[in-house]
């Protein structure tokens, strides 16, 4: 009678791990993956991607078809904005200009920016390079993750695998994951070469090779609040994602 109990009870306690695991999965996936999309991912837009440590915010503009303004002007317009209202930067705070036009991406870093100002007329060209493969590591997940980058995201002058590029990334693919600074990347390239770097690299695509450089320290104006970070436009904000973990302590608390 006994063992027949303890085998009723260890099956209980495996159908309740494995449909707890199940819900936490789903959990993850509704509140976390698949968040940083606009709604109509075939219109063309502009964004500006806000990264506050392992949390995001998305802050679109889209462009709508029957305009009478054509995208270039556009484009041109929420650029200009955005350098002339990017005064205030917090330390913990990244943010990316995005912008969206068909299948073609563009990805440009605050810091670089705000540095090197420069005029924004049209979308560059596409880059004659393509990597073969991204991965994504980190030594509180067993298995490397791999990153899949569209073609369209290889234009000229384009700013790559910062790390709001990074997390955006692993925000759009259905693995679960853990973000912070002990990350590192490993790419192969278009030479079939590997190289490897952490946070505190991007890589600038150019017409027929890329580097890789160091990102600059954000210069802070003040400290006063926590409202010195971007208020660029709030048409669709990014839900903070519960982490796995999270989840665990709310589904099961102690």
């Amino acid at each position: 009678m006994g063992n027949h109990f303890q085998s009723f009870q260890q099956k209980c306690y495996f159908y309740m791990f494995h449909y707890s695991c199940q819900i936490c999965f789903w959990f993850q996936k509704f509140f976390s993956f698949q968040k940083i999309k606009p709604l109509y991912p075939e219109m063309n837009w502009v964004n500006v991607y806000e990264r506050i440590k392992d949390h995001s915010k998305n802050h679109y503009r889209f462009h709508y078809e029957d305009e009478s303004e054509a995208f270039g002007p556009f484009l041109e317009k929420e650029y200009d904005y955005f350098l002339k209202n990017c005064i205030k930067m917090d330390l913990e705070s990244e943010q990316l200009f995005m912008a969206k036009e068909k299948e073609n991406y563009l990805f440009l870093q605050f810091q670089s920016l705000v540095s090197k100002p420069e005029k924004l007329l049209s979308m560059p060209e596409i880059s004659n390079i393509d990597f073969v493969y991204v991965e994504y590591k980190h030594p509180s997940i067993l298995k490397e993750i791999e990153l899949i980058i569209p073609r369209g995201y290889y234009l000229v002058g384009n700013e790559l695998f910062s790390p709001a590029f990074i997390l955006r990334m692993l925000q759009m693919q259905s693995t679960y994951f853990v973000f912070d600074e002990r990350y590192s990347i490993r790419i192969m390239d278009h030479e079939v070469k590997t190289i490897h770097f952490g946070p505190e690299s991007y890589v600038l695509i150019q017409k027929d090779d890329y580097l890789i450089k160091k990102i600059e320290e954000p210069e802070v104006e003040s400290k006063e609040s926590e409202e010195d970070y971007l208020i660029f436009s709030e048409e669709e904000e990014e839900t903070v994602p519960f982490t796995m973990y999270e989840i665990m302590r709310i589904l099961f608390p102690k």
